[in-house]
């Protein structure tokens, strides 16, 4: 498991690299740490898609997952995977730290496909500023 688990943050730090984000100082400087809470996120993620392959069904919550919570830090708060929705998806929503100020929520909801599982950044109940975004989880045009 922690072979799939440094192997996922590698392939998101490539994707985030490949896809951009902000560019002026203090967008980067806050782009960087939305980029840093993606990569905290990125067991609790690695962690939903294998508890589905074993389950065929999504965790409930962290507890379900088995997941730690994360240790304290100043970027991200918590990040929670919650119960499915009646369309059998799951978010896991990142709660950044107080430096996001009140909108602090990024999420990205996942869903089973042939072949496994798809994830969306971004969506609905995202509250962080668009250019604090990597490009991935910006909100539609």
């Amino acid at each position: 498991m922690k072979i799939a688990i440094a192997r996922t943050a590698a392939l998101l730090a490539v994707f985030i690299c490949v896809h951009g984000y902000a560019q002026s100082p203090q967008e980067t400087s806050n782009a960087d740490k939305v980029i840093q809470g993606l990569n905290l996120s990125a067991p609790y993620k690695t962690g939903t898609v294998e508890y589905f392959n074993l389950n065929h069904r999504f965790p409930n919550s962290n507890q379900e997952l088995a997941m730690a919570p994360l240790p304290d830090n100043a970027i991200v708060q918590r990040v929670d995977v919650s119960t499915p929705d009646a369309n059998s998806r799951t978010v896991i929503t990142i709660t950044y730290g107080s430096w996001a100020g009140a909108n602090n929520v990024l999420t990205m909801t996942g869903w089973a496909m042939e072949g496994g599982v798809q994830f969306t950044c971004g969506g609905a109940g995202s509250t962080l500023p668009d250019e604090w975004r990597p490009k991935a989880c910006k909100a539609a045009a």
